[in-house]
């Protein structure tokens, strides 16, 4: 049985090819001034998006926010939520979800939100896509996905991070399984 090669995937073109109104980023390392500078300038899934959170370790977070001048992060909680999660090891989820009313892309695997996990580690990732017109066969995955964000609001719970998560199930009723 011969065995049938992947499509390499280009994370830095597929973030550049569509916008969302809801984007989840959950990513063990940060470096604010890339994501700042550059991702919300280059990237249309979150150039106009409207919701827009960025979920890191603890330790991470405080690095960010207690480190030189220069490379904090100057639009944190004003164009994007900067949620920290505190867990006994750290928090190491690679998870990229962005949502719109009747569609959708999710991105799993190793890659970290960084320029070099962008671009040009060697990472394993699979990126899933949902269109409610076109085909829903991906949809249990977003609406597994979705779930894992809430219960992050649960464990690690946050007035503005439980509202940015309610705001994306309000517009993207797609992503209720209807087990509720």
């Amino acid at each position: 049985m011969a065995v049938k090669k992947k499509e390499r995937i280009n994370l830095h073109e597929t973030f550049m090819r569509r916008s969302y109104d809801h984007s989840v980023i959950c990513t063990y390392s940060f470096v604010p001034t890339f994501f700042e500078d550059y991702c919300l300038e280059k990237f249309n899934c979150l150039a106009e998006n409207g919701n827009l959170t960025v979920v890191v370790d603890h330790g991470i977070y405080e690095r960010a926010i207690l480190g030189p001048v220069s490379d904090k992060p100057k639009q944190a909680n004003i164009r994007y939520l900067l949620h920290p999660v505190s867990v006994a090891g750290v928090f190491h989820a690679k998870l990229f979800f962005f949502a719109s009313r009747d569609r959708g892309r999710l991105i799993l695997g190793s890659a970290n939100f960084t320029r070099p996990g962008i671009t040009s580690n060697a990472e394993m990732v699979a990126c899933y896509d949902y269109d409610a017109s076109k085909d829903e066969f991906f949809k249990p995955i977003f609406q597994w996905a979705y779930a894992f964000l809430v219960e992050l609001t649960k464990r690690y719970p946050g007035n503005a991070f439980a509202s940015n998560i309610q705001a994306i199930s309000r517009d993207a009723i797609w992503l209720s399984s209807g087990e509720e």
